[in-house]
């Protein structure tokens, strides 16, 4: 019995380090869309301390995806797969986002990938080929 204890401690341990240590912003969160943990890289990319970041709610960081006043409906977010999220200044910054159910009831996990680069690189690749059919049908009137 000892032993699985201390298996489940290791598999704790190597998830929370892996929680802390991914470019993902991962967020543990309850039913009322109150924040119990959020890893290092979201604190920072949001620009909080980490202990603020447990005491926001999604609410406050999806609030595109919340009217003011109303209570929290997490199958909002489960719905979508990109969204913005607000810094603690206000700015945002446009995520890919994944919601799973959480090990305990009534728990949930929202993994948020900042899309920035990948929606600039499509941006740009857009603005490229209208560039290049233009370019080609130049060439073509004057031949």
């Amino acid at each position: 019995m000892e032993t699985h204890g201390k298996e489940a401690m290791e598999i704790g341990w190597l998830n929370s380090r892996i929680a802390e240590e991914t470019i993902e912003l991962v967020f543990v969160f309850n039913e009322q869309g109150e924040i119990l943990f959020g890893n290092q890289t979201a604190a920072d990319k949001l620009e909080y301390k980490k202990e603020e970041l447990t005491a926001a709610s999604l609410m406050q960081l999806f609030r595109q995806e919340f009217r003011e006043g109303e209570a929290f409906d997490g199958t909002r977010l489960r719905d979508k797969s990109e969204t913005a999220i607000y810094r603690k200044n206000s700015s945002c910054f446009p995520v890919g986002i994944r919601v799973f159910p959480g090990e305990e009831a009534g728990t949930f996990l929202l993994l948020a990938e900042d899309i920035t680069e990948r929606r600039d690189m499509n941006t740009r690749m857009i603005k490229l080929k209208k560039e290049e059919a233009e370019n080609q049908k130049a060439r073509s009137e004057f031949i």
